[in-house]
């Protein structure tokens, strides 16, 4: 039978001790009628621990002392404090967890991930009589919900709080992280929202994984192959050459095109195109901080641009799969414009190198692109607008119109640039290449740019589809 004892609990403001830190409480955080304590249970994956906490009910909500939690949890690998009203607990990078926040709680203590309030409570401060000292306690069902976002399974059943481990994965090493990590952020930075409907078939990933809803999101758009089909993978430690693939999977691109691709291969063309840099080893296990190299970087070539400086940006040309946007139809009489693997990475190659050697700059309320280097051998450039062209070489302090700018038009000397104003109408950018042997020239690649109250607007317009990226 469980041990019954009537405690009085104090009503005037005090310090609570869980362990040993000591935060102020309020009135409206202690407990003013004497309520019966009970003690409870609280069992690990099928086995009674040594936690034996004694819990109240108040306003039929039953609260459980703090500490116990907390033990738990330490033991559990997971470092967390109490202090100045916030319970905060830390989560390896590698372990998933739920950090979204409840915007609709409130209350006078509140619990946080890795430092990050996620939802607010009402706690009360009471005299646990097992230690006969001041404590917090929190509402069962809070800390129920605090488990599910580190994917612990909570059930009280009124008498026991039983906890089920069995979803979470084995810690990595402090710079080493999963796999699911970088489908998370894919999946956000391209807008997959999570799918947690049905059961995992996974024996590795249970449904009760705060990373399930992004994994299977991410499986279901073909952005990640599970290792089998009883196995995802997915927590393992994320290599470059997995990264390379999974974005490679993200901006839709088929293994029957990679001739078409920068690189030729997920490994090249992620260097190629700037998202994993080039030093990188493809065994190489991602860190927490390359991660976010990344990430950011997918986001700035979502995005068409980075920002420089205060007044500049470089282009970054927007990634597509080139077989479609760009080579799609690229012949005469059956006979191809690039045929052979050689002269498609030369052209995509060079596509790629133009649109990303671009540069934009505010000169006081203007936007002025910048050509910084002149095209050689085949390739050139086209500039169009609504009206007139203006341009300048750099130096030269005369600004020039035309209907439409032709690179093999104008000359500018090594370590001169070739200035473009961008009126309100935005301009159109084309790299193209001569084909002497069809008497004619062929457009690979498309960028409209505009600058305004909005600031640097940048899309890719897939010449050969009617999309675009």
């Amino acid at each position: 039978m469980a041990d019954r004892k009537t405690w009085m609990l104090r009503t005037a403001a005090f310090a609570v001790c869980a362990g040993s830190v000591a935060v102020p409480v309020t009135q409206a955080s202690v407990a003013r009628p004497t309520p019966v304590m009970e003690q409870r249970t609280i069992v690990l994956n099928g086995e009674p621990t040594q936690a034996k906490p004694y819990t109240f009910s108040q306003n039929g909500v039953v609260y459980m002392p703090l500490w116990y939690v907390m033990n738990v949890l330490q033991q559990l690998g997971f470092l967390n404090t109490w202090k100045q009203g916030v319970w905060n607990v830390t989560v390896p990078m590698s372990i998933p967890a739920d950090t979204s926040p409840d915007t609709e709680s409130a209350g006078n203590a509140a619990i946080a991930l890795n430092g990050a309030v996620v939802q607010r409570l009402q706690g009360i401060a009471a005299t646990d009589p097992a230690s006969g000292k001041l404590t917090m306690f929190f509402p069962v069902a809070n800390i129920e919900q605090l488990m599910g976002r580190l994917g612990i399974v909570a059930t009280w059943d009124g008498t026991t709080l039983s906890l089920d481990t069995s979803a979470l994965p084995t810690p990595l090493a402090a710079d080493q992280i999963g796999i699911w990590n970088l489908l998370v952020a894919v999946d956000q930075v391209f807008g997959v929202a999570p799918d947690t409907s049905g059961t995992s078939p996974y024996a590795d990933l249970s449904t009760n994984s705060p990373a399930w809803g992004y994994v299977h999101a991410s499986i279901e758009k073909g952005i990640y192959q599970p290792i089998s089909s009883n196995q995802a993978g997915v927590f393992a430690p994320l290599t470059v050459a997995m990264a390379d693939q999974v974005l490679w999977n993200a901006y839709g691109i088929s293994s029957d095109d990679a001739a078409y691709q920068p690189g030729g291969s997920p490994v090249a063309w992620a260097s190629a195109v700037g998202l994993v840099p080039s030093p990188w080893k493809s065994t190489d296990f991602l860190t927490p901080q390359e991660l976010a190299t990344v990430v950011s970087n997918v986001h700035n070539n979502l995005k068409g641009f980075v920002e420089t400086g205060k007044s500049s940006w470089q282009i970054c040309y927007p990634i597509g799969d080139e077989a479609t946007a760009s080579f799609a139809g690229d012949s005469r009489n059956g006979q191809p414009f690039f045929p052979s693997n050689a002269s498609v990475q030369s052209a995509v190659g060079q596509t790629y190198q133009f649109f990303d050697s671009l540069q934009v700059v505010k000169q006081g309320h203007s936007y002025v692109l910048v050509v910084p280097n002149p095209p050689t051998g085949t390739g050139f450039c086209y500039i169009t607008t609504f009206g007139n062209v203006t341009y300048e070489i750099s130096g030269q302090s005369k600004w020039t119109n035309a209907f439409v700018l032709d690179t093999r038009d104008v000359q500018w000397a090594k370590g001169h640039t070739l200035l473009v104003q961008i009126p309100s109408s935005g301009l159109t950018i084309t790299w193209n290449q001569m084909l002497p042997l069809f008497s004619g020239t062929v457009v690979l690649g498309e960028l409209q740019l505009s600058a305004g109250a909005q600031g640097l607007q940048v899309q890719r317009m897939n010449i050969n589809s009617s999309t675009t990226s």
